[in-house]
């Protein structure tokens, strides 16, 4: 690159009269002394790419509606140059020059300079809107300082075409950080007016932009940083609190604003020994690596808010720069530890085993009685797989994301269901756990609580369970104030709780603050459509549990397993599936295998075999495996319509059926719900 020094002969006539000669004689094709090397290649470019050297102005140029459309385009750049045009401008006012700023391509966007000078260079069109690239406006201080991507200085008859010759001037490059060009620069005058130090003027100028720009990018940069960082720390569920070294607040986000109930303003500047204790605060600094899940008081107001609080160490280059406090609220830390210890909630509607109608009748119902926090009781004979129609209804609801705490009540002793429920504060009596315990109800805060076998739970204890039905409290053992709980409440029974009640060993009110909705789960010997496919499903988990390839069927064992009465339901099926799978010597179930276990392909007969499991359950089955067989069914003289079926019709069929529900229902053709409500609602009883 030539420097300003170059140009030194070339401010005056003589230099311009000869430089007018060489440039005639190049364009004549006749041997003449250009001014440089470099102007040299500039004009055998010009010639190469056909520019026509006695143009007296550009040709190219855009309408005004495209040169508002290209200024837009670049809105940003021309707002960053602007200034520093204007300054040069400034800094020129009475030196009669024209600052003009270019695109990458040559094109010019802006111009600043005396009014009549801009009229007099418009003639050539150097004006926005104008391309001054090398390809339409010969070698000039715009096209060619992209072109050579270098500071250029032109003057006169250096000038390609003739609409440059009468003026001079110097462009200089504009670029990114990366070293893209993004435009020109440059300041153009009379040839007589241009002197050396106009080519420094534009580099500094050039140069001043580039700086701009990298200071821009870099507040660009950080700002983006700043707020990502910010979206970052807000999508974090915890609250989150930094200090510098003097435990004065420096950054927070937003949830720690809501887990504390403090404003921006009230918590930034603030001294952390003003929210937490002092000994909290040293355990803090003393624990060079932080400190994990403390359960710390935040003193806000004239209120303490209980946080599960974690803390590390901000450090540079191993020196102590500040803390970053995790602020976990305390009923969500609760609700996260309820969800991983109660993880077994694996049953939803989806993946139930089962396509008979009785069991499509009985999920519709249950995916009704999901959706809303009413509270559901589960009917249903032992082993017929009350406790996965809960985890369904669970993993169906809203709460489904909560925990799901499951508690036995006929396997509790009657002086510990009080505690199991509903927990005890410490010193409650002799061997309290130091703290106290939370009982199960209040582990199955924000979820659902399941009470399986209901009909087992004393009438002591079920009173206490219908005062928190009502009002949605507890009180623990020992404790002096109630707490609040929001459960959604699932019970189940294979007892006829009606009849409990009319005995006298169940709530009537309690019965009826549980039965809001009925599932009633259907015994097995009533969908034996479905044994096929539970044993396929029982078959696959016994290879995955054991490693084995499954085992088949020999041809009669899907036979002998459809004629049992199956009176302990899928649990006996899974049990008996189970233990012919280890007895089995081979990849094969045989017949003789089944045989051994108590089965046989035909029909069970008057004496057949007791079965692996004995007797079924109470909700009105038959006695040992070998059934005798059934009386027939036979409907006495009833209304066609059910919903005309008098007190006495009704009472009728209970009691020629021994009040067995399940048959009634058959002959009467109505659902087992139905029944109860009618034999409620006829205030029916069974005579003793």
């Amino acid at each position: 690159m030539r420097t300003s020094t170059d140009y030194k002969g070339n401010f005056n006539f003589e230099h311009q009269r000869i430089n007018q000669e060489a440039w005639k004689s190049f364009c004549e094709g006749q041997a003449g002394s250009p001014p440089s090397h470099e102007v040299l290649a500039g004009w055998k470019r010009c010639q190469a790419l056909g520019v026509d050297p006695y143009q007296k102005s550009v040709k190219k140029v855009l309408s005004s509606q495209e040169i508002v459309e290209k200024q837009d385009k670049h809105s940003d750049f021309l707002e960053l140059c602007r200034p520093m045009l204007q300054s040069l401008y400034d800094f020129l006012a009475n030196e009669h020059f024209v600052i003009a700023l270019s695109d990458s391509s040559g094109l010019i966007l802006d111009m600043l300079g005396a009014e009549d000078l801009k009229s007099s260079l418009s003639q050539g069109n150097w004006r926005p809107g104008a391309d001054w690239s090398e390809a339409s406006a010969g070698n000039n201080i715009v096209g060619t300082a992209i072109f050579l991507d270098k500071p250029v200085m032109i003057i006169g008859y250096e000038h390609y075409c003739r609409c440059s010759h009468n003026y001079a001037g110097a462009g200089a490059p504009i670029h990114d950080r990366a070293g893209n060009i993004l435009g020109c620069i440059a300041m153009a005058s009379s040839y007589g007016i241009v002197n050396p130090h106009t080519l420094g003027m534009v580099v500094a100028a050039a140069g001043a932009i580039e700086t701009q720009m990298e200071i821009r990018q870099a507040w660009h940069a950080a700002d983006h940083a700043k707020n990502q960082m910010e979206a970052i720390i807000n999508t974090v569920a915890d609250g989150l609190i930094g200090t510098d070294d003097n435990d004065v607040i420096t950054f927070f986000n937003s949830n720690a604003l809501r887990i504390l109930g403090l404003g921006s303003g009230e918590l930034m500047g603030l001294n952390l020994k003003e929210l937490i204790p002092k000994s909290t605060l040293n355990k803090f600094h003393l624990k060079s690596k932080g400190s994990l899940a403390n359960e710390t008081l935040f003193k806000v107001n004239d209120s303490y808010i209980k946080c599960i609080c974690s803390c590390n160490h901000i450090l540079k280059k191993g020196v102590f720069q500040g803390l970053v406090l995790s602020l976990t609220e305390y009923s969500r830390a609760e609700r996260l530890a309820n969800k991983i210890a109660h993880r077994d909630t694996f049953w939803t509607f989806e993946n139930l085993v089962g396509q008979s109608l009785s069991l499509r009748q009985v999920i519709r119902m249950a995916k009704k009685a999901a959706v809303n926090d009413s509270n559901i009781l589960i009917l249903g004979e032992s082993g017929t797989g009350k406790d996965v129609f809960a985890q369904a209804i669970h993993n169906a609801g809203a709460r489904k994301n909560g925990p799901y705490v499951a508690i036995n009540c006929a396997a509790l002793p009657k002086e510990l269901i009080n505690s199991e429920l509903f927990g005890y504060s410490e010193g409650a009596f002799t061997g309290a756990r130091k703290g106290g315990n939370k009982g199960k109800v209040e582990l199955a805060n924000g979820g659902t609580l399941f009470l399986d076998e209901i009909g087992e739970m004393p009438l002591e204890q079920q009173t206490i369970l219908l005062r928190l039905i009502e009002n949605r409290k507890i009180q623990k053992i020992g404790g002096g104030t109630e707490i609040r709980v929001d459960i959604k409440l699932i019970a189940a029974t294979n007892k006829d709780l009606l009849d409990e009640v009319n005995q006298g060993r169940f709530r009537r009110d309690l019965y009826y603050r549980l039965n809001v909705f009925t599932v009633f789960v259907p015994p097995l010997r009533e969908r034996k459509e479905d044994i096929p496919p539970l044993v396929d499903s029982f078959l696959d988990r016994l290879s995955e549990r054991t490693g084995q390839p499954t085992k088949i069927l020999e041809p009669g064992v899907m036979e002998s397993l459809l004629n049992f009465p199956w009176p302990g339901n899928i649990r006996e099926l899974q049990n008996v599936l189970e233990r012919a799978w280890f007895l089995a010597d081979g990849p094969t179930i045989t017949v003789d295998l089944m045989a051994h276990l108590g089965f046989s392909p035909g029909p069970a007969g008057p004496s057949g075999p007791a079965g692996p499991l004995g007797p079924a359950g109470p909700l009105g089955t038959s006695g040992p495996l070998g059934l005798e067989p059934e009386e027939p069914l036979y409907a006495p003289s009833l209304p066609d319509n059910n919903r005309n079926l008098s007190a006495a019709d009704l009472e009728r069929v209970l009691n020629d059926t021994n009040w067995n529900i399940s048959k009634a229902c058959l002959i009467i053709g109505i659902s087992r719900p139905t029944m109860y409500r009618k034999i409620n609602n006829f205030d029916l009883r069974k005579k003793k």
